[in-house]
């Protein structure tokens, strides 16, 4: 046992020497919204504890479809209970546990399928420092595939442990493999493959005892499994229509042959990043891994040799067999060949495949290199550990992340906007490299369609195209400003065929139809007409845009309008109403103020830097934006919102 504990030891230390420059690393990708912008783990609160299990993965963003109530815990330990906030290193130390536990998991696994120590620390060491696992290690949120990798990992232990013992010591082991079951799956859902690892091992090793005996290991699985499925069912029925965006996933766009030969190129992928991980990207999408296409078909013998390999290795080694097909079960609940998920392609989801694949290796090496296994073997560490520890800084900050994924992905529309966006607000220093990317961005996406395409990149580039016009001598202003009108334009058709295929597919499904368009793409057209002079184009814009929905941003863009026109006093009217819809809006607040200090120098609009409700000229042009927002309510047949505004403007403000 001492030496057991020795080895786990060893490889801690391994794993933190591949991880030691990790741990300064901030909350690059999605970090920033799933952890920052969630305000559930900000205070350990009976409130916030409800809302964690009642409420989805991306409360608060987006109807993801996901719940991970256990992850979303670990996130408000590190926040709130152990005092992190917005300071990374506490989470990574969480991260590193989690894995670090794993490690000692994989070694105890090897241990007792290969039934021999050195092979088994191999297996764990080679694991431990494989550079696919960044993503869910050094990645902060990929803490879930280790969550639910631990939960799986201690099932199969527990699971193989139960068919070894009897008596009290079984239903010790017995009572470990529910509580697995029950980390794993309320960390992700794809900790369900420790059934499918349980069922490989009594394939392989079935002499372990009848099923009789089995079956109870198995249904202790179903307490955990059933209470999940059911909580998920209602907090996701709960939600929104979700609409995953076919730029993440385009097998979404293709039929449903082409879907899944798709699905299989990418498992080769996945395969051959497992053999030679030398590039790493945290975004594979649009248009990084193309739909499958005439020259493609050496992809798919990738997973075809491995699944053959695979097989044949159940008259030569049970271990071998039992690990390789652990591998690819692993897989499959992300690979897209049973149903699709959100992306075509993440390096997060091999964190459990990569151990079936180090116990094939491991094995591999010390039955087919005699003495010079161990010296092997630790070269293979080496290399994948300096390939971790270079990997690291790439997850510093979202610009460091998205640099390396534009290299490493230059394919992904969402790599280049993304460091578009990561270079930070534009100005003369570096509008130039961010209209480039941008540029990439739409060009990439040009040729999908407008129904699975992405109107956010679009209306982005529009926006910065713009701004390099504004950066711009006076005499090449007019081209940008008209290259950002197209854009714009393109992305208000994007948006137009996007919502009637979301809509379309939401009555297919018997669901009523949600989302109305993204109406702030409409503003954003309006200000470059404004750049252009076309001030009636801009008015236009607006109004079209409050056709789709009722939003601040339209009212501020009609202001400004207005204010080009020489119409103050309805300038004043829109950004009122831009506060009445939205009243914590301090730019607005502010930009009134202005407005009355220059046009109502004196008057009683604004005392002491403040809106003087009591005023005359105030409280009318209140009234008059309640009554504008109400007659838009009512042209969105939103009766009761319009009736209640005015009731509200009545009782409060005396409003006729």
């Amino acid at each position: 046992m001492k030496l057991h504990a020795r080895r786990v030891l060893a490889l801690w230390g391994l794993a933190f020497l591949a991880y030691s420059n990790s741990f300064s690393a901030g909350f690059a990708g999605d970090n920033a919204q799933l952890i920052l912008g969630d305000p559930r783990i900000q205070a350990a609160t009976a409130a916030n504890f409800n809302l964690i299990w009642t409420t989805d993965y991306w409360y608060g963003h987006v109807a993801g479809g996901v719940y991970r109530p256990l992850a979303t815990l670990s996130h408000l330990l590190n926040y709130a209970v152990l005092g992190g906030g917005t300071q990374p290193a506490g989470y990574h130390w969480f991260n590193f546990a989690v894995h670090a536990a794993n490690i000692a998991l994989v070694y105890a696994l090897g241990l007792l399928v290969i039934e021999k120590a050195p092979v088994a620390a191999a297996m764990a060491a080679i694991w431990a420092v494989h550079p696919v696992l960044t993503e869910s290690v050094t990645n902060i949120i990929g803490r879930s595939d280790a969550m639910a990798g631990f939960g799986v990992l201690a099932g199969l232990v527990c699971y193989i442990m139960t068919t070894r013992t009897a008596g009290a010591d079984r239903c010790k082991w017995l009572a470990g493999a529910m509580a697995a079951a029950a980390i794993g799956i309320f960390s992700k859902e794809n900790a369900v493959v420790v059934i499918a690892g349980m069922l490989l091992y009594d394939l392989a090793f079935g002499k372990s005892g009848s099923w009789r005996r089995r079956a109870p290991a198995y249904l202790v699985l179903v307490p955990p499994y059933a209470l999940f499925f059911l909580l998920r069912h209602q907090v996701l029925t709960s939600l929104p229509n979700t609409h995953l965006p076919p730029t993440d996933n385009p097998m979404f766009t293709a039929d449903f042959t082409t879907a899944r030969l798709t699905a299989l190129k990418a498992l080769g992928k996945y395969l051959s990043l497992l053999v030679w991980p030398r590039t790493l990207s945290a975004d594979y999408s649009y248009n990084q891994i193309p739909l499958f296409s005439a020259g493609d078909w050496p992809w798919l013998a990738v997973p075809a040799v491995a699944l053959v390999l695979s097989l044949c290795a159940w008259r030569w080694s049970r271990p071998v067999f039992f690990f390789a097909m652990f591998g690819l079960a692993a897989l499959v609940p992300t690979s897209n060949l049973l149903l699709l998920i959100g992306t075509i392609f993440g390096e997060r989801f091999l964190y459990l495949p990569a151990a079936g694949f180090a116990g094939c290796l491991a094995i591999v090496v010390f039955r087919f290199t005699g003495s010079r296994a161990r010296l092997l073997a630790g070269l293979i560490c080496v290399v994948f550990l300096a390939r971790t520890w270079l990997r690291n800084p790439d997850w510093q900050d979202q610009y460091t992340l998205w640099n390396s994924a534009a290299r490493s992905s230059p394919s992904s529309f969402k790599t280049h906007l993304s460091l578009a966006f990561a270079l930070g607000a534009p100005d003369a220093s570096n509008i130039d490299r961010i209209v480039a990317e941008a540029s990439r961005a739409i060009a990439i996406l040009s040729p999908l369609e407008d129904k699975w395409n992405s109107t956010r990149a679009w209306e982005s580039a529009g926006i910065w195209y713009r701004t390099k016009g504004d950066l711009s001598p006076a005499g090449e202003r007019r081209a940008w400003y008209e290259k950002s009108l197209a854009t714009l334009r393109r992305g208000i058709a994007v948006d137009r065929a996007y919502t009637a295929e979301t809509h379309r597919t939401d009555r297919e499904q018997g669901k009523t139809p949600t989302g109305a368009g993204w109406f702030p793409i409409y503003a954003e057209l309006a200000r470059t007409h404004l750049r252009l002079g076309e001030t009636g184009d801009a008015m236009a814009d607006i109004r079209e845009g409050e056709s789709v929905a009722i939003g601040p941003v339209l009212f501020e863009a009609l202001a400004e309008a207005h204010l080009q026109a020489g119409n103050t006093r309805e300038a004043e009217i829109a950004l009122m109403q831009t506060l009445i819809l939205s009243p914590g809006y301090f730019t607005a607040r502010d930009g009134l103020v202005r407005l009355y200090q220059q046009a109502d120098s004196g008057s009683c609009a604004v005392v002491n830097g403040n809106l003087n409700l009591q005023c005359d000229l105030v409280h009318t042009q209140v009234c008059r934006a309640t009554q504008n927002l109400a007659s838009l309510y009512r042209d969105h047949d939103r009766s009761a919102d319009a009736e209640a505004m005015e009731k509200s403007a009545e009782r409060d403000l005396g409003c006729k």
